[in-house]
């Protein structure tokens, strides 16, 4: 019988089992913040036995308040640094080089592949999206982990959670973990590893992976884990490039760690989250969810993003594509706290900063403090908050106020309304609106040029609309049928290298517009006409002539009934059919990214200029 990942990392890491199902774990992390370590610590003086089983895989940060509020919160702190002072925690954060711990660990590539790690601390379940088993424990547990290196667990069992389709543009990782906590209850996962499996999983970024696996534990989940692959590599390469020869051989290494396809599980699920739309909580629990449409209208307070589940550089984006050249509402105050230094000085430097703040939101320093009503962000009773935290618990975020738990593009779109709404409203001629993906037809020739995409003799057309009837009218292609149906139901163009050589002309990529034709995916492009796509805000996807192959053998073998869905966030392609599913990645640089998601060149200057 094969393995499950925990399983896997259970055997490998397996110190005693003293009694029957109990397993006594070496740790390859204890991570510490100022909140439950400083009673660890003290209990450990008490005891005599002030002491690290090993510094170097310790790691500790003040996070939760910070700086500190009030003298309490600074004894806190102080216990902490002083700690790790004398027993030499090289890796320990300070006011200034600190940040959320769920965020900030895994950015300085703490966390790998196949580890073991605990923290007095929940939400640890964040770190399993690298193919790890993390799990919060209490203070005591933390106490052992800091003497000895180990840490006890029952024998884990795992559920398999499948995650099918592609997501629809405006839907995020937040969403489909609360949809999922929706379906499975706040217990459904209790004393048991949510492992998330499928094609979705495989396309979101390691951002996204630690969004679904951080709220694991809402569901009673010990840890939620996702497969290491090469996205997973991708992200600790800057760590782990002198342990391997090339990031193949990493992978190689780490998908050891990988389910086996015959392992068991305790339960199976599976998602088609193709038709999934934002989704919200309601009440005092975070399974007690609705689509944000059903909680359309719901006034708040206050907007609050940031945390260990969306406080990331991609959940900054999201919000701020909804925020730029707009403002929030008279009645809500807006508080956004980037999740570690390093993001912070990201998202200044990609102006996302500037849009918050011309927005009118609050900018805080890293910290967890509104998450659970310490500081940066209290609720007075009576108040509502729309958040991207990860608890909805009656007073979480101050005694008698209500949380809404929601996806950072979705609190961005309830702060300008000032009531829970859908962002995907504010967006009735964007990039959210517009459609990425699709069928797909295929011109397999290289050099297709501007004359073959729309004829010189249009030019005298006064609108785009009426060049509507000539796309790709004189293009040079055997079999191919300017007039086909298959043309006119076609979103997405799969070609070959120097696509759209010859005229400067904005014709071309009109004509491919008015036809509904938004995404093109080729081997290259001229320059001219892949600005003209950007400034037009499409989409000019390029991939190297391997990817190429593969995608025209993928469409070839569906018998042409391949559709492709394009995750722009993440970016990254998937080719769905029949057959089955492949995904790819992408990239296009910050500027035209923001050009695709203002919906062009002159909306975005409009807005930022």
């Amino acid at each position: 019988m094969g393995q499950t990942t925990a399983e896997k990392i259970f055997n490998a890491h397996l110190r005693d089992e003293p009694f029957p199902g109990t397993k006594v774990l070496d740790l390859d992390r204890v991570l510490c913040h100022e909140i439950t370590t400083p009673i660890a610590i003290a209990d450990l003086q008490w005891r005599k036995k002030d002491r690290v089983f090993d510094a170097t895989k310790i790691k500790a940060v003040i996070d939760h308040v910070t700086p500190s509020k009030d003298s309490k919160t600074a004894l806190q702190a102080k216990m902490l640094r002083d700690w790790a002072r004398r027993h030499e925690i090289k890796d320990f954060f300070d006011v200034g080089r600190n940040g959320v711990c769920h965020a900030l660990f895994p950015e300085k590539g703490f966390i790998r592949p196949g580890f073991t790690a605990i923290m007095g601390d929940s939400h640890t379940c964040t770190h399993g999206a690298f193919g790890a088993f993390a799990a919060g424990v209490g203070t005591t547990d933390l106490e052992v982990g800091i003497l000895k290196g180990v840490c006890a667990f029952r024998e884990p069992k795992t559920i398999r959670v499948n995650l099918t389709g592609a997501l629809a543009g405006g839907v995020y990782a937040k969403d489909v973990i609360l949809y999922v906590i929706g379906q499975l209850g706040v217990n459904g996962a209790t004393d048991c590893v949510l492992e998330f499996h499928g094609p979705v999983v495989e396309a979101m970024s390691m951002d996204a992976r630690m969004t679904l696996c951080n709220m694991a534990i809402e569901a009673g989940g010990t840890c939620g884990i996702c497969q290491p692959d090469m996205t997973t590599v991708d992200y600790l390469w800057p760590f782990i490039q002198e342990e391997f020869a090339s990031k193949e051989t990493a992978l190689a290494a780490y998908q050891q760690w990988c389910a086996d396809t015959d392992a068991a599980y305790v339960k199976v699920l599976d998602f088609d989250v193709s038709n999934l739309i934002p989704q919200v909580t309601y009440d005092f629990k975070p399974d007690c969810v609705k689509s944000a449409a059903e909680m359309n209208g719901t006034p708040v307070d206050q907007v609050y993003i940031g945390t260990c589940t969306n406080g990331r550089i991609e959940d900054l984006r999201q919000a701020a594509e909804i925020l730029r050249g707009r403002q929030i509402a008279d009645s809500v105050r807006g508080i956004v706290s980037p999740a570690t230094p390093d993001i912070f000085k990201q998202a200044l430097a990609e102006g996302i900063i500037q849009v918050f703040m011309d927005a009118g939101f609050c900018v805080t320093n890293p910290t967890c403090g509104a998450c659970l009503g310490m500081s940066n962000g209290v609720l007075s009773e009576g108040e509502v908050c729309a958040s991207t935290s990860n608890r909805n618990f009656n007073g979480r975020m101050g005694k008698g106020g209500m949380v809404h738990l929601m996806s950072p593009a979705t609190a961005a779109a309830t702060a300008i309304t000032g009531v829970i709404t859908d962002a995907r409203t504010l967006y009735e001629d964007s990039a959210m609106k517009k459609s990425f993906g699709g069928p797909v037809i295929t011109l397999d020739r290289a050099d297709i040029n501007t004359d073959e995409i729309i004829p010189a003799k249009y030019l005298t057309e006064a609108t785009k609309e009426a060049l509507t009837p000539y796309c790709l009218e004189d293009l040079n292609l055997e079999g191919f049928d300017p007039k086909s149906e298959k043309l006119d139901n076609a979103t997405v163009i799969i070609t070959r290298e120097n696509f759209g050589c010859g005229s400067s002309r904005e014709h071309a990529p009109w004509v491919l517009e008015v036809n509904d034709i938004h995404t093109v995916i080729a081997e290259s492009y001229a320059r001219i006409f892949r600005q003209n796509m950007f400034n037009c805000g499409m989409l000019a996807i390029e991939l190297p002539k391997a990817d190429i192959d593969r995608l025209m053998e993928l469409e070839q073998a569906s018998g042409g009934t391949m559709e492709i869905g394009v995750q722009l966030q993440e970016q990254v392609l998937t080719a769905s059919s029949a057959g089955g599913e492949a995904s790819f990645n992408f990239e296009i640089s910050p500027f035209d990214k923001a050009l695709v998601e203002a919906g062009g060149w002159v909306e975005y200057a409009d807005a930022r200029y």
